[in-house]
């Protein structure tokens, strides 16, 4: 006999199994009990987010720097207005958690992955500089295990609420949950906040995780 939250369970502690499949797992049991708030999130997780209401735990804090032609490495960029640095540096990132995987996952000895400005956001903040009209564009450079953070967050939000399911005694036989296991469910409360701990709310500008092609004509790794 098998038990839709127990295999929930099992999904969200096994290392070797995708954050996405274990989100579509998630999905399901959501959408069988009628949990909407969940079941919204899933989807959320799974398609990816709009320009709002993305969680807290996605917003990253990264270092901006330009790649410099003449030294042929990565300078940090330097801000008179301390106050624009710090908004430059914090990026929330809106991909679904499958593009995220693929990011992570992807064969490269890298360490670091490049988040691109919007165009017009660099020309307004440094065209008028020397370094920018001399090829050293800014962009904003993440540690790629702050994305494995993301993962891993969700991955965790999971394992609680389906665990606070099995403490409810709500489990879901084969594929299916009775009618007592519905009620059960409709009557207790399964807010995502209550699973995401001190990592802040899931209330919360997108701007997608890019090929650096799109602003320089050479992309190039930080070293």
């Amino acid at each position: 006999m098998s038990f839709l939250v127990l295999e929930l369970q099992a999904a969200a502690m096994d290392p070797d199994m995708k954050v996405t499949g274990i989100l579509r797992k998630a999905l399901v049991v959501a959408t069988k009990l009628g949990l909407s708030e969940f079941k919204a999130w899933c989807e959320s997780e799974l398609q990816g987010y709009n320009a709002s209401g993305i969680p807290e735990y996605r917003r990253l804090q990264g270092q901006i720097k330009a790649y410099n032609p003449f030294l042929r490495g990565w300078v940090p960029v330097s801000f008179s207005n301390p106050e624009i640095a710090e908004r430059l540096s914090v990026r929330e990132i809106g991909q679904s958690i499958g593009e995220l995987e693929q990011t992570v996952g992807h064969s490269t000895n890298e360490e670091t992955i490049e988040v691109p400005f919007p165009h017009a956001l660099l020309i307004r903040i440094f065209g008028d500089t020397e370094e920018f009209r001399h090829g050293m564009i800014p962009t904003l450079v993440l540690e790629k295990t702050h994305l494995f953070g993301i993962l891993e967050t969700v991955r965790n939000i999971v394992l609680k609420w389906s665990l606070k399911l099995g403490q409810d005694g709500i489990m879901g036989e084969g594929m299916t949950f009775t009618g007592e296991e519905v009620h059960k469910a409709s009557t207790a409360t399964y807010n995502i906040r209550n699973f995401t701990g001190i990592l802040g709310n899931v209330d919360s500008s997108q701007v997608q995780i890019g090929d650096y092609n799109g602003i320089h004509a050479e992309p190039k790794r930080p070293g």
